[in-house]
């Protein structure tokens, strides 16, 4: 059986933290499938739940979709920089593909306490999530698929910021460190409610 080829991934931001996990992939599920429900073809996808870095009442989906792309999100494709907001409910949710800012990617189990907080930060030109992907098929993405089994105490998140050189912006080296260390001031404000 051939591996199935992996797809671009987004972030959902926005989500309850009051759900259980798969309550809310299910709820996600059904809202995407909701937002494509005029596309011919629906490609699949799959969604990992976790605690966002920021704030306790948010959870915070990774959804890898195969076989395409829904077109609601195509727009994404084209603009990597920008993000996509829609109500739902009660539920204001955001899909982006850049990453900006903070992304837990793995959480310790409830009954063992983080013992230390990795944060994998990439260079210019880099993409907070891709560039720790790798390629081929399969296309894992080490620090979540590896290094959570090797150091599973451990809190695992990336950081994200506008790292393009053909963008316009003005940011310096300085600018950028600055923008980290307001964001890693954030993150430590937070208290590790359920780990």
């Amino acid at each position: 059986m051939a591996a199935r080829r992996k797809g671009p991934v987004f972030r959902v931001t926005g989500l309850p933290a009051s759900q259980p996990d798969d309550e809310l992939a299910t709820w996600l599920k059904a809202a995407i499938d909701n937002l494509a429900e005029d596309e011919q073809s629906k490609p699949t996808f799959h969604a990992a739940i976790v605690r966002s870095c920021y704030d306790n009442k948010e959870k915070v989906a990774l959804v890898e979709f195969h076989g395409g792309v829904p077109a609601f999100l195509s727009d994404l494709k084209d603009n990597p920089l920008g993000d996509w907001q829609v109500e739902t409910g009660d539920e204001d949710i955001n899909f982006d593909q850049h990453f900006f800012g903070f992304t837990q990617l793995y959480t310790p189990k409830a009954d063992s306490p983080v013992t230390a907080d990795i944060i994998a930060i990439t260079g210019l030109d880099g993409h907070a999530y891709g560039s720790w992907r790798g390629k081929g098929n399969l296309g894992r993405m080490w620090l979540r698929d590896f290094v959570s089994k090797d150091l599973p105490h451990c809190r695992t998140m990336i950081y994200g910021y506008n790292s393009k050189l053909s963008s316009y912006g003005i940011n310096t080296i300085m600018d950028y460190s600055r923008e980290l260390m307001e964001e890693l001031k954030k993150v430590r404000n937070t208290e590790e409610v359920g780990l």
